[in-house]
């Protein structure tokens, strides 16, 4: 059974749920951007029994305070330091999801020491590799994409606006023949 608690870390009030199991290993739950400590509740449920489970609302989310200043992603792996320093974890299992993901790969590559595994869904943060063929790939389909949805009515448009440039060249054309010039002379 989780239990609510809080504690301040950094002047703010910090809300999260421990199952208190302190013989365990510990598995930590980052949730993601505007969410909560119950975002991952799905997963943790079924862990609750075999694991020490902490899920935090980071500050500004859910019950913990919002910070008075603007709060990026360092700040936030160092107040889940101080966090897990102050809870006297030494040794963590990270799952996070989306931007709770970026705060884990923070954490894990200042302190490798604490970090047992690191579980991400979704992580932000995260940029492959994508080589030339894969560039070739996207701008295909894209360029294909575009010709079946908006290529035909962009095609037609340019047909229709050719056949107008011709009528108006057209109408034009008998002022500017060189024998009408050729007789406005004589």
């Amino acid at each position: 059974m989780l239990k609510e608690k809080n504690i301040i870390i950094e002047n703010l009030n910090i809300s999260f749920l421990d199952n208190e199991k302190e013989k365990s290993k510990v598995i930590l739950f980052l949730h993601g951007w505007a969410a909560d400590k119950y975002n991952l509740s799905s997963i943790y449920n079924y862990l609750l029994n075999s694991y020490r489970i902490i899920t935090i609302d980071l500050p500004g989310f859910g019950q913990s305070d919002r910070p008075k200043e603007t709060v990026g992603t360092y700040e936030y792996s160092e107040i889940i330091y101080k966090f897990m320093t102050n809870l006297d974890i030494k040794k963590v299992s990270i799952v996070g999801h989306s931007f709770g993901g970026k705060i884990a790969l923070l954490l894990s590559y200042n302190y490798p020491e604490l970090i047992e595994r690191l579980i991400l869904i979704d992580s932000s943060g995260i940029k492959p590799k994508r080589g030339l063929l894969w560039y070739l790939k996207v701008f295909s389909f894209k360029f294909l994409k575009f010709l079946t949805t908006k290529g035909e009515s962009w095609l037609q448009g340019q047909v229709e606006r050719k056949r107008r440039l011709k009528r108006i060249f057209n109408q034009a054309l008998p002022i500017f023949k060189p024998h009408s010039t050729i007789q406005l002379l004589r």
